[in-house]
């Protein structure tokens, strides 16, 4: 339609609950523990214990009246800890099936202390933990002012907070890093009607988005390659979580007056987004040094290093306003029973 012209998928709606005369609400506790799991076949095939696995989610809804048919409200929440293990290439995971390589790595970690400088290198390739905790909630107020009139106010917060996320098994935690999204999200939306053919609606939107990447380890990448033949290795250099940090800000205007003709309807509005973006991406920012095996390693001669920079050597950082301007009117109706057309004219703008 003319009105989601700048929409390049689909578009959905939805109708969000709101308080009543009557106070309700509703809870919930879910829980998912790996110690009410059996032991799948190939774990206990291979004599191991189970991976623990921890989820435990709680959340509730809870709305009512504050003025008796005039004012009310529904708040919400949602909240969520999870935690599993990520179980990474390590010298005690080699053992059984690969001595060889299992003796190669334990030899990789005393280069890195005794090279290096890396305290209990061993340590980054235990298994470790990963969470991912999350926290949404919604609150809203419904006010009628008039039979013609009625304002609505709702926000909307969630926090992500993941530490340890990553997909490394070679790198261990020193290739995983900490993800955290804040954003909120407040609207407030006019209603008024005009007889019972005309209606209009004024959307007033601010939203805010904060999302920092910051990695376990921020020193420069070793990729030691065939520490035995075939078998490589890998410790720290945060290649897209170095300085990463994505922040939004943004402003919507949104109105829409509506004229209905029997079975036809004619809209016309405007919808106006005003975008504040600041963006530093430092794609593999840290660095890192390629090695050809354990002797070169110990010798400190890699083969190749590579690190992106700028050409002033500043952090690459983008920050820019978008403003989209759009204009539009639409009509639609029953020409005939078997029969339903729309049809629509938009025009927009942006700098």
């Amino acid at each position: 339609s003319a009105e989601f012209g700048q929409t390049g998928g689909a578009v959905v709606n939805m109708i969000m609950k709101s308080g009543t005369n009557n106070f309700d609400g509703t809870a919930y506790y879910f829980l998912r523990n790996s110690a009410l799991n059996s032991t799948d076949w190939f774990t206990a095939r291979a004599g191991r214990e189970k991976p623990y696995y921890r989820r435990h989610q709680v959340g509730g809804v809870f709305g009512g009246p504050a003025v008796k048919d005039k004012l009310f409200y529904l708040f919400s929440l949602d909240g969520q800890r999870r935690r599993e293990p990520f179980r990474p290439i390590s010298a005690a995971t080699e053992r059984a099936t690969d001595p060889e390589f299992a003796d190669a790595l334990e030899r990789y970690y005393q280069i890195l202390e005794d090279e290096y400088g890396i305290a209990n290198a061993a340590a980054t390739y235990d298994e470790f933990e990963t969470t991912n905790d999350v926290l949404t909630l919604f609150g809203r107020v419904d006010w009628t002012i008039s039979q013609a009139n009625r304002f609505s106010l709702r926000h909307n917060f969630s926090d992500y907070d993941n530490l340890n996320e990553g997909s490394s098994p070679a790198g261990g935690r020193s290739q995983h890093e900490a993800f955290k999204n804040t954003t909120n999200s407040l609207v407030g939306e006019l209603t008024s009607s005009f007889g019972e053919t005309m209606a209009n609606v004024f959307r007033f939107q601010w939203s805010s988005e904060d999302r920092p990447r910051v990695g376990n380890e921020l020193r420069p990448e070793i990729l030691v390659q065939n520490v035995v033949p075939g078998e490589s290795i890998e410790y720290g250099g945060a290649f897209i979580s170095f300085d990463i940090r994505l922040a939004e800000d943004k402003i919507q205007l949104v109105d829409n007056f509506t004229w209905q003709l029997g079975s036809h309807m004619v809209k016309v509005g405007t919808n106006n987004i005003f975008t504040h973006v600041t963006n530093d991406f430092w794609l593999n920012g840290s660095g890192g040094y390629e090695i050809a095996d354990l002797h070169a390693l110990e010798a400190g001669r890699p083969t190749r290093y590579t690190r992106n920079v700028t050409r002033d050597g500043r952090a690459p950082t983008a920050e820019f306003d978008v403003q989209e301007y759009s204009l539009y009117t639409q009509a639609e109706g029953q020409a005939t029973p078997k029969l339903f057309v729309a049809a629509g004219v938009r025009y927009g703008a942006a700098g």
